[in-house]
C-alpha cells in the first residue's frame, strides 16, 4: 500500500512485506562511473523508548546492521550517551560510530522524541532495502524517512523519500 505523498509503505509488524522500497540497485550502482560509494541516510520517528535507552540495544544494533551489509568491522562501536549539563530532552540519547573497513556506520538515538538517526556508508554494495527494513523494525519505529546516494565526483543518482507513517491515522 501506497500512502498519498510517500513513495513506500509497510508494516514492521508484518513479517511479508510484498513490495520492494524504491532504492539504488547493485545493477545502477555498478553501471555509476567513479562510482565512490553508497550512501543510506534513515530517519526513523516513534521508535521504542526503552530500544533507544539501552546500550545494549544500541550494541546489537551495531553489530547486526554490519551483519546485515556484509561489512567487516574494524574495532568495536563507539557508543557514548550525549544531552548536555543538565539533560537537554531534545538530544539526550545515544550517539554511536564504527568503522569499517570500507567506510563507517553513523547514528544517533535520541530519547525523548523517541527518534533514531543512522547513516551507512560503504564502499562497498549493500542492499539498502534490508538496510532501511532492519532499522525500522529494530527500533519499532512508526513512521521513517530515507535517503540513498551514489557518492562520487559525477554520479548524481539519489533517491528521496518524503516522511512514511507506518499507520496512517
Amino acid at each position: 500500500m501506497v500512502i498519498p505523498g510517500t513513495r513506500s509503505y509497510f508494516d514492521p509488524l508484518k513479517k511479508n512485506m510484498p513490495f520492494h522500497l524504491p532504492t539504488i540497485s547493485r545493477a545502477e550502482y555498478e553501471a555509476t562511473k567513479d562510482a565512490w560509494g553508497l550512501y543510506t541516510s534513515i530517519d526513523v520517528f516513534g521508535c521504542d523508548k526503552g530500544i533507544l535507552s539501552e546500550r545494549a540495544a544500541i550494541y546489537d544494533y551495531t553489530v547486526k546492521i554490519c551483519d546485515l551489509l556484509g561489512v567487516k568491522r574494524f574495532g568495536e562501536p563507539q557508543l557514548i550517551l550525549f544531552g548536555g549539563d543538565p539533560p537537554d530532552p531534545k538530544i539526550y540519547g545515544w550517539s554511536m560510530a564504527q568503522m569499517i573497513e570500507t567506510s563507517h556506520i553513523s547514528g544517533h538515538f535520541i530519547q525523548a522524541p523517541r527518534h533514531a538517526y543512522v547513516d551507512l556508508f560503504s564502499c562497498k554494495y549493500y542492499d539498502p532495502d534490508a538496510a532501511i527494513r532492519f532499522t525500522v523494525e529494530f527500533f519499532q519505529g512508526k513512521s521513517f524517512k530515507y535517503q540513498c546516494t551514489i557518492r562520487g565526483e559525477d554520479n548524481a543518482l539519489s533517491v528521496d523519500t518524503l516522511s512514511t507513517p507506518l499507520f496512517p491515522a
